[in-house]
């Protein structure tokens, strides 16, 4: 004798539910698009929160000890203390030889724009470039894949760059015998000191493709940085 087992109650009211649902949609169409919109509107929020809060909060920095990594930024007391994002370069030499609270800082700036025309193997294209202190891998504390990071020494020997493993990979093929080759940038001839790993990345988004050495400025008291520092 066949047994028949008896069909689920729970499975019956989905199907008729979505059964109304179809027919209510194909007699409404343009509150079915609404209805659609609004959830494609809503998952995607929903991802793009979720990815914010999964790269801020729950992956670590990829940089040493990153917990002691802080940014210093000043206050406009006669503005109603409103936060500034750029400091002084001399701010930046002046807490840097005089602070006892801090074992090491580090400016960066993208005041003036990170775009820089790369020229030679190809037409000419933009390609974004920030100016860094020669301390500022070091403060990360990442090593770079090849090659090495910028040394106090290199302000005097004219433009040096550091490249991302992106750019690396992209523009000569991710060719180990890269350092010490020459990369145009703006008319400037600038020597390759080393190459990052492919999971580093810095502040701002999207990180930039290569990192120049940033020389003192002329007017340090008119020269605006973004100043890290990482806590003893």
């Amino acid at each position: 004798m066949a047994v028949v087992e008896p069909r689920h109650k729970g499975s019956v009211t989905f199907v008729e539910d979505a059964r109304y649902a179809w027919r209510l949609w194909r007699k409404e169409p343009g509150f079915t698009a609404i209805v659609l919109l609004t959830l494609a509107l809503g998952i995607g929020a929903n991802t793009a929160i979720f990815s914010i809060f999964d790269a801020v909060l729950l992956r670590p920095l990829p940089y040493r000890e990153p917990q002691q990594l802080v940014s210093i930024l000043e206050r406009q007391i006669h503005a109603g203390g409103r936060g500034l994002n750029f400091d002084l370069y001399s701010d930046y030499e002046n807490w840097k030889k005089n602070s006892r609270a801090f074992e090491g800082f580090a400016a960066v700036t993208w005041a003036g724009g990170l775009a820089r025309i790369l020229k030679g193997q190809g037409p000419a294209r933009t390609i974004s470039a920030m100016p860094v202190t020669a301390d500022f891998f070091s403060l990360l504390g990442v090593a770079p894949a090849l090659g090495r990071t910028f040394e106090p020494e290199d302000a005097g020997r004219g433009c040096s760059v550091v490249l991302s493993h992106q750019f690396w990979q992209g523009w000569k093929g991710a060719q180990e015998n890269v350092i010490g080759q020459v990369l145009r940038l703006d008319d400037q001839a600038c020597t390759i000191a080393g190459v990052m790993p492919a999971n580093f990345a810095s502040y701002p988004n999207p990180p930039s493709l290569v990192w120049l050495l940033m020389p003192p400025p002329p007017r340090p008291d008119r020269f605006g940085v973004f100043v890290m520092a990482r806590i003893k």
